[in-house]
């Protein structure tokens, strides 16, 4: 007997909801042949075909999610590998990094500073589900940076006064630097930055309550092994590295601006060409390198891990004034592609995995980018717009999204964790 022609059903009232070259036999059995881009499955005791886009019912979601898919708004979606979870609202204010113990760190900000359109901020941690305040809670204050160990570092100032004092927060205390203005800290707890001096400044080094002046200048980055980069005021432009007590002029860098260092000792910047460009570098052994750019004009870098791959964003060549990220690694610089338009790199693990934004025509979207893919993070369902903003080695993945509060041009920002899923 000749078989009836492929049926689509489309009434979300019964559990078969799309049938993509499937065809019915005269005793009605159905009879199972999907299209390529369909899924065979067996949902509500039925074989049918599934795919992203089409129909489902909320009562099967447990079934669709079996075979990737999970049922929104009462449209299948593919499943995404990452589970993500809001952390809670920090209103106005922003996440900036996460260690590899899970901790958080950022600003949360409820108000405008008195008189201006600025958000009043206040620095934070986040763990296992708290906020816990770093600054006196009528402060303005900012958390600069956090270790493994769970040191943060920060300052805070109060209004109108904008007195700033700089701290480090361990274990509940938070310890006043007098008049230091703290750059970073590395895993060992040593802390660098600025200190005021009579004659212009001078960088330094601060471990378990001890200075080291580290001559003049400003400190700009520090590594696990203690090795601290100072851009110096006695030549301008003059970038040196402090070890244990032994300074190395890295010669003349011509505006070379350092902006991290990592354990191998490779030191990542930027120049500023004469045509006003912004061009990645990296210093290494002596050796100073262009990094290159997507269309050979402007690149902007970002980090650097451990193996010496760097990220951050160039112009993009095929789409004039337009920017991609990049990753960099044994002299070749990867376009890390987009999910629409304009896409921005932000962190990388030491697995090289890496996790920014790229603007769609649904606003921006969070994305990660692992073995040579860029994959849409996810966000849920209030969430207008996405960004992810740092990643540790367990692959745990923090960010921001915006939702409309319900007032005319007001943004109420969440903070966001992304994490793999395991089944």
């Amino acid at each position: 007997m000749a078989r009836r022609p492929a049926v689509l059903l489309l009434a979300v009232s019964v559990s078969v909801l799309l049938i993509a070259g499937g065809a019915v036999s005269a005793a009605g059995v159905f009879q199972v042949r999907c299209a390529p881009w369909a899924v065979k499955a067996q949902v509500g005791g039925k074989r049918v075909c599934l795919r992203a886009g089409q129909p489902c019912v909320k009562r099967f979601e447990a079934q669709y999610r079996r075979y990737g898919f999970d049922c929104t708004r009462g449209v299948l979606t593919a499943r995404s590998r990452w589970i993500v979870a809001d952390l809670g609202s920090v209103g106005l204010g922003n996440v900036s990094a996460i260690n590899e113990q899970g901790q958080v760190i950022g600003e949360r900000a409820d108000q405008l500073i008195p008189g201006t359109d600025q958000p009043l901020l206040h620095a934070f941690v986040w763990r296992d589900g708290r906020f816990t305040d770093l600054a006196p809670v009528d402060s303005f204050s900012v958390a600069l940076g956090i270790n493994d160990a769970g040191q943060i570092i920060g300052w805070w100032g109060l209004f109108p006064s904008n007195g700033r004092h700089d701290f480090l927060w361990q274990k509940g205390v938070r310890t006043d630097l007098g008049g230091l203005r703290v750059v970073a800290i590395n895993g060992r707890g040593q802390i660098i930055g600025d200190e005021a001096t009579a004659d212009g400044g001078h960088a330094f080094l601060r471990e378990n309550g001890v200075m080291s002046d580290l001559g003049s200048g400003g400190a700009t980055a520090n590594n696990d092994r203690g090795q601290v980069v100072v851009r110096t005021n006695i030549s301008p432009g003059d970038t040196v590295i402090w070890d244990n007590g032994v300074t190395t002029d890295l010669g003349a860098l011509q505006g070379f601006v350092a902006k991290a260092i990592n354990a191998k000792g490779q030191i990542l910047g930027q120049v500023v060409t004469a045509t006003g460009m912004i061009r990645a570098f990296l210093w290494d052994n002596g050796v100073l390198r262009d990094l290159g750019s997507l269309d050979g004009r402007e690149s902007e870098p970002r980090a650097i891990n451990d193996s010496g791959q760097v990220i951050g964003q160039s112009l993009f060549a095929s789409t004039p004034g337009h920017w991609r990220g990049f990753l960099w690694q044994d002299g070749v610089m990867l376009n890390l592609g987009t999910l629409g338009f304009d896409s921005y790199a932000t962190a990388l693990n030491d697995l090289g995995h890496v996790v920014g934004w790229s603007e769609t025509t649904t606003g921006n979207h969070a994305f990660i980018w692992e073995n040579g893919h860029m994959s849409d993070l996810g966000t849920l369902s209030e969430c207008l717009s996405t960004a992810a903003v740092d990643i540790n080695d367990h692959d745990q993945i923090v960010g921001t999204c915006y939702t409309s509060t319900g007032r005319t041009h007001a943004l109420m920002w969440h903070a966001l964790m992304w994490t793999r899923r395991r089944s």
